[in-house]
């Protein structure tokens, strides 16, 4: 008898830990647009030939936040990139420069709607 009841509790944990793995795999997408731009901080002026590094945050209730990469990227003249993001995750948009220059923002879910434009100012360091 007590045998079966603490099979019972196991098959009921096991269940539960499966039905919670599966409900991250396949949570809808709602995929938009964005666009980022990285101007300088003290000249306002657009930088060109940064990187873009856009990545997935994530707090699984197992273990630390998480920084998956999903997306990188170059500036070009105007300093823009473009990119397509999925509005239901949180994300954190990095940028770093030819010197130790960068920059970041964050957002966390919904915060986001298509064709916003991201702005990160990035202060330049003296040559």
């Amino acid at each position: 008898m007590i045998k079966i009841k603490i099979s019972k509790q196991i098959l009921c944990i096991f269940l539960l830990c499966t039905i919670l793995v599966s409900c991250e795999f396949y949570q809808t997408k709602d995929p938009i647009k964005i666009s980022v731009k990285v101007i300088n901080l003290q000249t306002t002026e657009p930088r060109k030939g940064d990187t873009i590094v856009v990545r997935k945050v994530k707090k699984p209730w197992y273990s630390m936040w998480q920084y998956i990469e999903v997306a990188k990227g170059v500036t070009d003249s105007l300093g823009i990139v473009l990119f397509t993001i999925d509005r239901n995750k949180r994300h954190r948009f990095s940028t770093s420069g030819m010197y130790p220059e960068f920059g970041s923002r964050e957002f966390i879910e919904q915060q986001l709607k298509e064709n916003d434009t991201i702005i990160i100012k990035v202060k330049s360091i003296p040559r």
